[in-house]
């Protein structure tokens, strides 16, 4: 449950107490593509403290919500406490100090989020608002036929990527494709830019497939948690590309991995 941290209650103040904690911001890689993240607090003292809320304060992702835990830190301990990503404010000015809100004792305490920590939710909320900008112009979404074809010997699952325009007049093009840990996503037909969706256009559809980029190690077939996080790089007119982090279906990512199965087992 969230507890504002603007709130009138006269247990609860803000400040910038000298308390003996140190602050960072992360997102698991299990948590990636979706609203929750920890704040990573660390005792830097010796005395144990009992953290009892913490949160971010950022422009970026704006609210002051105090998200309510219980753990003892003991001296030298660090401990991840979950949070919840408020949505993101793209206007934002993304170069304002990101703070964190920790709560020990009824006391909220406001503290620096270290180098690292920013670094991280800045990169999310770049991610956000790229993927933000992209979907009030067009929408760009995986193409429905699928099938598997050989290339050079190996099978690979070849499809599409469609682009289809929603509002606006700026240009959109596909710069660049990124597989995962075990996929290599790949054009069809290799070209500068991959895809142009033209002003005059309502439609464009890039050819791709899907295979095994070779690590057919158990550790990766059985324990990658980003085998389905697919980076595609769009440019919006003259603007510098974004990447836009896309995930087939339930049914795709199921035909996928029998084309990496056929791949390893082939080699």
């Amino acid at each position: 449950m969230a507890v504002s941290a603007c709130s009138g209650d006269s247990e609860r103040h803000r400040e910038r107490a000298p308390v003996a904690l140190g602050a960072s911001f992360v997102q698991q890689r299990w948590h990636e593509h979706t609203d929750r993240a920890d704040v990573r607090v660390t005792n830097l003292g010796e005395d144990d403290v009992v953290v009892t809320g913490v949160g971010v304060s950022w422009p970026g992702f704006p609210g002051h919500d105090v998200f309510a835990s219980d753990a003892t830190f003991f001296g030298g301990q660090t401990i991840d406490l979950a949070m919840t990503l408020p949505a993101p404010d793209c206007t934002a000015d993304a170069s304002a100090p990101v703070m964190a809100l920790v709560e020990t004792e009824g006391r909220l305490h406001t503290m620096d989020v270290d180098d690292a920590g920013t670094r991280a939710i800045r990169s999310i909320w770049r991610s956000e608002c790229a993927a933000a900008r992209l979907a009030a112009v067009a929408d760009l979404a995986w193409g429905e036929t699928w099938r598997v074809v050989s290339d050079r010997g190996e099978p690979k699952l070849q499809g599409s990527l469609e682009l289809t325009r929603r509002s606006d007049a700026s240009r959109v093009a596909i710069t660049g494709l990124l597989g995962s840990v075990l996929l290599d996503l790949e054009p069809v037909h290799d070209r500068r830019p991959l895809l142009r969706l033209a002003t005059d256009q309502d439609h464009a559809s890039l050819p791709v497939a899907l295979g095994s980029n070779g690590r057919c190690d158990a550790h990766a077939l059985g324990g990658s948690t980003q085998t389905f996080l697919l980076r595609v790089d769009v440019q919006l007119g003259r603007a510098e590309p974004q990447q836009i982090t896309m995930t087939p279906d339930r049914r795709t990512r199921a035909a996928v991995l029998d084309v990496v199965r056929a791949a390893c087992r082939a080699g």
